[in-house]
């Protein structure tokens, strides 16, 4: 006969019983055994580094200009990040200096938006996941991050290498058991990373040798062979139970079971030993040769159980027989990428796998199974390795985790991270604050603390903590370059930008990165490449919307080493379309900063393609996100038309962008920032048949759209963007006078002027932008039967 495994959840006074055909050894007659198992896990993929090289642009001069002609608004604010190549500038070409800055409602078509409010901010954090979204005055937020959520280990904050002992298969003999190793992996360590060193790099595009861009053609990387991806993805989890049961094992209980039940239960040891602080007692339970109950010294409780086999299962199968089938598992990985095992965090279960001849094929066999309380450890694990791909599930696994363990610093930081990329930034930044409270010198905790202030707005104080960041991150190097690009981004997207800091500090986080490209740590290698991606792009950003020589011919090759760094994350790391899309969306951004010198077209093509595959296989909670930052990319778009001319173009994706905003904003619910933006895309439109055409009837169908949202979002505006809607009300009047709307052109007037007045007084905008808007008042009073008159005349005519 074989031996029958019995599973026992159960509070008193019932009990679940599950027999399990699971052969381990023959035998004529066994007795029932009740049985539980512990759970955690996470998991990595080996990868291959790519070289790198930067880019350079020769500054024009000072930088804190804004290209648009505009100044950012703090509702709107856009993340950069990325790598460049190298390609000279030539020290005496043209300064390309932007436009002065905006002073009167428009004669023309509307300045540019500042890229302020794009995906800049967004965090990803040390482990290359995608974080958050920014607050800028126009398009585009770009995607989650975490790419191969599935295959990698998210970093942690313990150093990696630290194992614990293991325990001996043989009577005074020690050695590391999967079991062990694969619970020793269930906080994923980073390893020490050395100090990065070498000259400043200076933005220029790459020419040519070892450090320039990768061999190939239209920008691929050099080829590379990527490291065997493991793909060890546990049975889909299709739904099922989630009530939260421990194990037991033949009638034991971790966490619950003292040592006199276990000697009432099952005897006399057959051995008893110390090893690490613990106290390993060994038994022989038919049909198992090997248990192990586990001990803290001088404790009474039952730590943990292992059951080890005489010879290894599949795990489907072991799941399936033991009714784990219904619950959704988390691998375990080491800091090498290595699957160790795969965890059930509802039951306190561990599968610890048969050790693989080569690391990166895990064998899925169960060697051992482990018994252990229910902790917060598994559950924190699953929501950060499904963080990207199920965030609503990762919430609450975070949740549960924090009911388990209220002060735990990791659990409040991963629930920042979700609440951030749900829009909630005010209960993320809540959350953060309480993570860096318990743990006030983790730099990871700190540096999304900094990414949710640049999103709120708060720059200065962003700043401040990723500066902290910096400091205290020590030996975790991949943490430094990504607070080093943050401050890149945070330079670019302020109210008053300072692109020569922002490339500055880009560079910097180049740097420190590229030194880390050939970590043989997934959990630092993977994030490094995605800062070098990010800092290039951040420097193709600053480039183009900054004073800086021939940025025609410097932005495309940055552009060009960013689409490099991304095809080499997905070649060679488990990297997605994502990742490509995340180049086209910070491109045409680019192509909007260099006020339309660059052709959007296969930047357009690129966006539109990805997106579609993105939008194809997202979640449905996730589509809404995507159709929000494909349409923010066609936002971009629009601009760039406008600035080249193309009328017909610029209002063909604009209808685009307004459709994916306002399918987004009715699957989510949009914030202030949000609503804002697509209100200025309304009036872009509408723009557009204004000075475009003359048409003024089509302008006003736009606009009506616009009005109401510039009101809902007036409050939440900063002064300085307060004064820009007063502009933009002020030049819709115009419209709204043409076609005999008189009334509300005059209240729009009216009410702009005073926004603007406010911005005057404030000292954010010149004294002279007031002459329009007061002259236009001056004549629709006089048209309308008024003798009020006005310092500035009184034109006949209106003007925007």
């Amino acid at each position: 006969m074989r031996g029958r495994l019995i599973w026992s959840f159960g509070h008193p006074g019932w009990a679940i019983a599950v027999a399990c055909l699971v052969a381990l050894v023959e035998a004529s007659e066994q007795p029932r055994v009740q049985f539980k198992i512990p759970g955690q896990s996470g998991q990595v993929s080996s990868m291959v580094s790519a070289p790198s090289s930067a880019p350079r642009a020769k500054p024009a001069g000072s930088s804190t200009g804004d290209p648009s002609g505009e100044r950012a608004t703090a509702l709107d604010s856009k993340e950069s990040t990325g790598k460049a190549g190298q390609a000279e500038v030539a020290e005496e070409s043209p300064t390309l200096a932007p436009p002065a800055a905006s002073s009167a409602p428009e004669t023309s078509n509307p300045p540019a938006e500042s890229p302020s409010r794009r995906n800049i901010l967004r965090e990803r954090d040390s482990t290359g996941a995608s974080p958050f979204r920014v607050a800028r005055p126009e398009p585009t937020p770009a995607k989650s991050s975490q790419t191969a959520q599935e295959k990698r280990l998210p970093a942690s904050d313990e150093q990696a290498g630290e194992k614990k002992g293991g325990l001996s298969a043989k009577a005074g003999q020690q050695r590391e058991s999967p079991a062990d190793t694969a619970r020793s992996e269930l906080r994923a360590s980073e390893p020490n990373a050395g100090p990065s060193s070498g000259a400043r790099l200076l933005p220029v595009p790459p020419v040519g040798g070892d450090a320039a861009a990768p061999s190939g053609s239209a920008g691929k990387p050099a080829e590379v062979k990527a490291a065997p991806q493991a793909k060890p993805v546990p049975e889909p989890w299709t739904g099922g139970p989630t009530d939260i049961e421990a194990a037991s094992f033949n009638g034991i209980t971790p966490g619950a079971s003292t040592l006199a039940d276990v000697e009432k239960a099952w005897g006399a040891p057959v051995e008893t030993r110390e090893h690490n602080g613990l106290v390993v007692q060994q038994y022989r339970v038919a049909p198992f040769e090997r248990v192990e109950v586990v001990y803290p010294k001088g404790a009474d409780k039952v730590a943990s159980i292992v059951i080890r086999l005489e010879k290894s299962f599949p795990a489907e199968g072991v799941a399936r027989q033991l009714e784990l089938h219904q619950l959704r598992p988390v691998l375990v990985s080491n800091e090498l990428g290595e699957i160790l095992g795969q965890a059930y965090p509802e039951r306190g279960v561990l599968f610890s796998f048969e050790p693989a001849e080569n690391g990166a094929k895990p064998t899925m066999r169960v060697a051992e199974i482990v018994l252990e309380p229910i902790t917060a450890d598994p559950f924190l694990l699953r929501a950060e390795t499904y963080l990207d791909s199920r965030p609503e599930e990762s919430l609450k696994d975070v949740e549960q985790a924090l009911a388990l363990a209220p002060t735990h610093a990791r659990g409040h930081w991963l629930r920042a991270r979700l609440l951030g990329l749900k829009g909630h930034l005010t209960q993320a930044l809540a959350s953060s604050e309480e993570a860096c409270r318990l743990a006030p010198a983790d730099a990871q905790y700190r540096l999304t603390r900094a990414q949710l202030l640049g999103q709120l707005g708060r720059f200065d104080q962003a700043m401040a903590e990723a500066r902290k960041a910096i400091e205290q991150s020590g030996h975790r190097q991949h943490i430094k370059a990504r607070a080093l690009c943050l401050l890149g981004d945070l330079y670019g997207a302020g109210p008053r930008p300072d692109y020569k800091k922002a490339v500055d500090y880009h560079m910097q986080a180049i740097q420190v990165a590229d030194a880390l490209t050939t970590s043989p740590h997934p959990a630092i290698r993977v994030p490094a490449k995605e800062v070098l991606l990010d800092a290039h792009l951040g420097a193709a950003h600053d480039i183009a919307w900054g004073k800086w020589n021939q940025k025609s011919t410097a932005v495309p090759a940055w552009l060009k080493r960013s689409s490099a760094l991304a095809d080499d994350l997905i070649q060679t790391e488990g990297g997605t379309v994502e990742h490509r899309f995340r180049v086209a969306a910070r491109a045409l951004a680019a192509c909007v900063g260099a006020q339309g010198q660059i052709d959007p077209a296969p930047w357009i093509t690129q966006v539109l393609e990805a997106g579609q595959e993105l939008l194809a296989k997202a979640a449905p909670a996730h589509k809404a996100q995507v159709q929000w930052e494909m349409g923010l990319a066609l936002y971009d778009v629009v601009q760039v038309y406008q600035m080249r001319g193309q009328r017909d173009l610029a209002l063909k994706y604009g209808r685009q962008a307004v459709e994916l905003l306002e399918q987004a904003n009715q699957q989510k619910a949009p914030n202030a920032p949000d609503r804002y933006l697509l209100g200025r895309l309304y009036f872009r439109l509408g723009s557009l048949h204004a000075i475009g055409s003359g048409d003024h009837r089509q302008a006003v169908v736009w606009f009506d759209k616009a009005v109401p949202v510039f009101y809902q979002c007036a409050a939440d505006l900063t002064e300085t963007e307060r004064g820009r809607l007063g502009e933009t009300l002020v030049s819709m009047g115009v419209s709204y006078w043409e076609t005999g709307q008189r009334q509300r052109a005059q209240q729009l007037t009216q009410q702009g002027m005073e926004y603007m007045q406010q911005a005057v007084e404030a000292g954010l905008m010149d004294a002279s932008a007031l002459h329009v808007p007061k002259a236009n008042l001056a004549t629709m009073l006089r048209h309308s039967g008024s003798e009020a008159r006005t310092a500035s005349g009184q034109p006949a005519t209106l003007r925007r």
